[in-house]
């Protein structure tokens, strides 16, 4: 096993139990401060389309595999280099703002994951630069997707 991919392997457990833990004490903050914040709609839009059919599948296949290829090659290929390699947080701060930002376009502000993603961001980033493969943070992010899909099926 190469060493980015067991870097990766190691690294993707505690970047989601980081993110997750970041969702759960955002709303938990926000409870405190009489601040309601809804689950992202994408939570619902998955237990919408559980289940054996061509639509799921799809998002699946959307989740697992599409927007990690392409996310990862615009946050971290491509934006996390643009200010100055050199400089690690110089490219992950506007990179990680942008990629919650880009999650946003669609979707109500805030919910309980906006910090979450943001700290998953800032995590692929350090992937990213830890092992200089852009395969590292695609793995890594298609796991995260598989984990929360599986958690938003089994306990939400």
């Amino acid at each position: 096993m190469s060493k980015n991919i067991k870097t990766t392997l190691i690294a993707w457990p505690l970047i989601a139990a980081l993110s997750i833990f970041t969702c759960f004490l955002t709303k938990t903050v926000a409870e405190y401060f009489g601040i309601t914040l809804e689950s992202q709609e994408s939570v619902a839009f998955v237990k919408k389309l559980a289940g054996w059919n061509l639509k799921f599948f799809y998002m699946l296949a959307m989740l697992l595999i599409v927007a990690p290829i392409l996310e990862e090659f615009i946050f971290r290929y491509l934006l996390w280099k643009l200010p100055d390699s050199k400089n690690f947080w110089a490219g992950t701060i506007p990179s990680s703002i942008l990629f919650v930002a880009a999650h946003y376009i669609q979707m109500d502000w805030p919910n309980d994951a906006f910090a979450a993603l943001f700290v998953f961001a800032v995590a692929q980033c350090w992937l990213y630069n830890k092992t200089q493969s852009i395969l590292s943070p695609i793995l890594s992010h298609a796991l995260f997707n598989l984990t929360n899909t599986v958690l938003i099926l089994v306990v939400e």
